[in-house]
């Protein structure tokens, strides 16, 4: 009964404390990393546009209203792509893709967003791609839009004949209106850019997003268990 009672009195040196107190940390780390949320990537939500599926015509951004349209001259990932186009005039000339995810968004989340691009005729250096997240006030194309990210990109010029890779991290502010509402995504010319030319066009290939829950609790164990150490 004594040796029983004994090996529960064992006390544990620091180097136990701090290694069992290392191998938590990692361990809740592993699991909110789990917890990243694939939403769309190549083989998910037609991440790779090899399908006729899921994509619609833009909508979202201002003055860029387009239709959705396939293209099968470059791609990055499988054999086709998305064209996006300026056209003289703009408005319903152009092209560009969007897509309602079906992914309902909550507090605290922020995106993970790549994809890949290539400049293709009379596109201009200042020409430039706009990304947008967000949702609407009834999961339609015809509702409200509330943004939860913006942004575009430029900078190569017509045919520069490689791939053009693009990744952003943690982007993106969910506010009231967007909690419990459909994310949408969407892909257009950014018709602010158009300096130059009236026709401008590119492509967009393996799209690749990723919700990425709030950081807080980890940030508190990891306080918890800085505090614990130096104690130790």
């Amino acid at each position: 009964m004594k040796d029983f009672q004994a090996s529960f009195n064992v006390k544990l040196s620091p180097h136990i404390i701090k290694t069992v107190l290392v191998a938590t940390v990692f361990g809740f780390s592993a699991i909110l990393a789990v917890n990243a949320q694939p939403i769309i990537d190549v083989s998910t939500l037609n991440g790779s546009f090899e399908s006729n599926s899921l994509w619609v015509g833009s909508f979202a951004e201002p003055g860029t209203i387009g239709a959705h349209q396939y293209e099968t001259n470059w791609s990055s990932d499988g054999s086709r792509s998305i064209r996006i186009r300026y056209q003289g005039g703009g408005g319903t000339n152009g092209t560009g893709s969007a897509q309602n995810t079906g992914f309902v968004v909550s507090s605290g989340l922020t995106f993970d967003l790549s994809f890949d691009w290539n400049a293709r005729a009379n596109w201009e250096t200042t020409d430039a791609i706009a990304y947008a997240l967000f949702t609407t006030d009834n999961n339609t194309a015809g509702g409200a839009i509330t943004y939860i990210a913006q942004g575009s990109v430029n900078g190569f010029a017509t045919n520069t004949g490689f791939t053009i890779s693009e990744s952003f991290s943690g982007i993106g502010t969910v506010v009231a209106a967007s909690l419990g509402q459909e994310l949408w995504i969407e892909f257009a010319y950014d018709e602010s850019s158009n300096i130059g030319t009236n026709d401008a066009n590119a492509r967009l290939d393996n799209v690749v997003l990723t919700a990425v829950p709030e950081p807080s609790t980890f940030a508190l164990l990891a306080g918890m268990f800085g505090l614990t150490w130096v104690m130790v």
